[in-house]
């Protein structure tokens, strides 16, 4: 049984050269779909064409032996971090013929939260970015399910998720054994023994910064540089404070400029006491 690994690309990215190279030192072929064919997709002025994200994924699938695994991430956002082995065992532990990664959020479509079925852990939601499975099984769902280019990748595999989980066949990675979401989360993950662990105690193979790609060249310097296991805690706390920053700078403008006016009043007043 193989794994086959893929992802897509519209256009070349500097995170997208560090997927690729973690998983050439591993001595895994990594495919990127698009490349070839110069795909664009993502939110324009008509909406959003995810679509072909689903597409140029069925299309690799039919070109591959049904009784393997493909491996799906997304490109720019994405840190092999783990090994094929870790991977293979976690998914066959599972039993399932498919599994997706888990986020905090019910995204795109926040009223289906209730729609999931309960879980003790907070990582309950589809995330369409990273998920893996047998080729003939995803073949079927994707047959089964028609998509169109105008749909939102996410909610195609959340709604394939509702209706397809109560068969046992497909699952989420709620304790985050083989892909960690970390959107909202970025504080979930320490690092030991150069491996990132969660506070849960998994070790997951692949890490997905989803809605916190820039993040990614931190994280990734962080589990390529030599730091003591004392200063991990504090690589997170650095690089979520810089986050905060440089999420808020109209915070930062409003904050200096409060400032500068009370020392401005400070420097009036004082000067209408002299006089």
């Amino acid at each position: 049984m193989k794994i086959h690994y893929c992802t897509i690309a519209d256009k070349p990215n500097d995170n997208l050269n560090i997927l690729k190279a973690q998983y050439k030192a591993q001595g895994i072929t990594l495919v990127v779909l698009g490349e070839d064919n110069k795909v664009t997709f993502g939110w324009g002025v008509g909406g959003a064409n995810f679509g072909i994200k689903i597409q140029e994924f069925y299309n690799y699938i039919l070109t591959l032996p049904e009784e393997d695994i493909v491996l799906f991430q997304d490109a720019f956002d994405v840190l092999f971090v783990g090994s094929e082995a870790g991977i293979l065992k976690k998914f066959n532990s599972f039993g399932a013929r498919a599994v997706f990664g888990a986020e905090i959020y019910p995204h795109p479509d926040r009223e289906l939260a209730n729609s999931y079925p309960t879980t003790d852990s907070k990582y309950r939601f589809v995330n369409s970015g990273t998920f893996m499975g047998n080729i003939g099984y995803l073949k079927g769902l994707l047959q089964k399910y028609p998509f169109a280019m105008d749909m939102d990748d996410q909610r195609y595999y959340s709604n394939i998720f509702l209706n397809e989980y109560s068969t046992g066949m497909i699952k989420l990675d709620y304790n985050q054994q083989i892909f960690a979401c970390m959107a909202g989360d970025l504080d979930n993950l320490s690092l030991e023994d150069d491996r990132f662990i969660t506070k849960k105690g998994s070790l997951p193979e692949i890490v997905h910064f989803n809605g916190c790609k820039g993040s990614l060249p931190s994280f990734y310097k962080w589990l390529t540089s030599e730091r003591k296991p004392s200063d991990t805690n504090l690589g997170i706390t650095q690089m979520n404070e810089d986050r905060f920053w440089k999420n808020n700078s109209s915070l930062f403008f409003i904050v200096l400029f409060f400032v500068l006016f009370l020392v401005t009043m400070g420097i009036m007043l004082y000067s209408d006491i002299i006089i």
